[in-house]
């Protein structure tokens, strides 16, 4: 199993259970655009059901590529999974110097409004400030989404942040997330029962 850093400060929002304190964005992550031959967004779609059953990845070489794409083929419940394929396909992505990172994540209900910002970078570090908005009426239909990015090997860690929970992942292959301060992990689940905080968090 290769090896992910995934850093969780609890709160709703993402595909969180429990509550906990604000999180805030560290002032050092604030820092410059990252230009596209640092972290390039893939024009996949922001919202689609077939994310369900994705986890979190990110693909370091053609033959994970090739091993991920196999296992999207092989899934049902997508509503355009010819789309989010012809994307990926189309987009060149060379990995003596490139990543392809995948992350899914839920919110549940589909009126709260979901726009990721550019990506921003302080030395080695990504920054990914995803905005929510909540309505003040909302439906009850749980809405999946995903983000995929291009993203330069020379980055050390990849933040997603929504403003009530920062995500924080370290960009090397791994087919599996696992929260850092986890301390019960069900296994084939993704699910962390427990953290350091005593709040239980979902990862797709």
């Amino acid at each position: 199993m290769y090896r992910i850093l995934l850093i969780v400060i609890m709160y709703t929002g993402f595909t969180a259970c429990g509550g906990g304190s604000d999180s805030a964005t560290p002032p050092e992550m604030h820092a410059l655009i990252a230009p596209e031959n640092i972290a390039l967004k893939l024009q996949t779609p922001l919202r689609e059901h077939g994310y369900s059953n994705l986890s979190a990845a990110i693909m370091a070489d053609q033959q994970s590529y090739n091993a991920f794409m196999d296992r999207v083929a092989g899934q049902s419940g997508w509503n355009d999974k010819a789309n989010f394929v012809s994307v990926l396909t189309s987009t060149n992505i060379d990995f003596d110097q490139y990543n392809l990172v995948i992350f899914p994540f839920s919110e549940g209900s589909g009126s709260i409004g979901i726009t990721p910002q550019l990506p921003s970078i302080a030395g080695d570090n990504l920054l990914i400030e995803i905005e929510r908005t909540v309505p003040e009426v909302g439906t009850a239909d749980v809405a999946y989404y995903a983000l995929v990015y291009r993203v330069n090997k020379t980055v050390k860690k990849i933040s997603f942040d929504n403003g009530k929970q920062l995500v924080v992942l370290e960009n090397v292959a791994s087919d599996k997330v696992m929260p850092l301060n986890c301390q019960i992990w069900t296994d084939g689940c993704n699910t962390c029962s427990r953290t350091e905080q005593g709040a239980a968090v979902f990862v797709h």
